[in-house]
């Protein structure tokens, strides 16, 4: 168990030919773990283009990063790559298969705790009145008449 006040350092190795969704899912939990900083690594900081085609640029190179906590190695074609006869590599890819059953059933408003819920929305009040009076002007632009009380979809 790593202390509440110990900093953790977070990777993603990116290689060409990953999967970006196998880079992008584990970013969504990782980038939000409390206390921590989550970069992008690369054998190099030059680009790297997933399996698709899209551009991704590492923050920097893997020998530049900190001592890591944690390394993130995404799946895709791209990852047999960064495998060549290491072990640890291998084991930490075992580990990291994913699972569809989460242990927590927050996914939506309806199964979240009332706590975590609220503390959700209050985190992303600021862009949510923002969008909200963005709606309204653009359907003003529009002559669409909405009325304060009426939420815009």
């Amino acid at each position: 168990m790593i202390p509440h006040d110990s900093h953790l350092q977070i990777g993603s190795l990116l290689s060409d030919g990953l999967d970006q969704i196998d880079l992008t899912g584990p970013f969504e939990v990782l980038s939000r773990i409390p206390n921590s900083t989550y970069r992008l690594y690369g054998k190099t900081a030059e680009p790297v283009r997933d399996l698709k085609g899209l551009r991704l640029t590492p923050d920097a190179a893997l020998s530049d990063a900190p001592q890591l906590d944690v390394l993130h190695v995404p799946g895709g074609f791209g990852q047999e790559a960064l495998m060549d006869g290491d072990d640890a590599a291998r084991t930490i890819q075992l580990y990291m298969v994913y699972a569809p059953e989460p242990p927590f059933d927050s996914g939506t408003p309806e199964t979240a705790p009332a706590a975590i819920l609220a503390h959700a929305r209050q985190s992303i009040a600021g862009i949510t009145a923002q969008r909200e009076a963005s709606a309204r002007r653009v359907a003003g632009n529009l002559g669409i008449n909405v009325s304060a009380s009426v939420p815009v979809p």
